[in-house]
């Protein structure tokens, strides 16, 4: 299973000390890949992991804890867009495009978490 996350900080300033941290994060029993988007100024994780079971269910755990452990370590002004889960690593870049889109959304409605799952935000 796959699914993508997108941050944003609003300090730029704090950019690298938030890539730093965001690579820092770590869930149990899944294998996570932090990037930046320099152009878009937007970090991303790739999250991959066996259970299929409820895909849905871990994006969203997981964003939430995306977000608790990033405000933990003195990030406040964050948006963080969560993309649908799939078995199939070719849509991936599906998940990463709705994590951008939810993470847009999420700065549109001034609220901290969006998740986008079965085709809506």
């Amino acid at each position: 299973m796959f699914f993508s996350i997108e941050a944003s900080v609003a300090d730029t300033g704090e950019r690298e000390r938030f890539i730093h941290l965001l690579d820092r994060f770590r869930c149990a029993e899944k294998t996570l890949l932090a990037g930046e988007l320099a152009e878009e100024n937007a970090l991303f994780l790739i999250a991959n992991y066996d259970d299929e079971a409820d895909g849905s269910r871990e994006a969203l755990t997981t964003g939430e804890q995306v977000l608790a452990f990033i405000k933990q370590n003195g990030f406040d002004a964050i948006r963080i867009g969560v993309g649908s889960p799939h078995t199939d690593p070719l849509r991936l870049p599906e998940s990463f495009r709705e994590a951008g889109a939810a993470a847009q959304i999420a700065r549109a409605q001034n609220t901290e978490l969006c998740f986008y799952m079965d085709g809506k935000p």
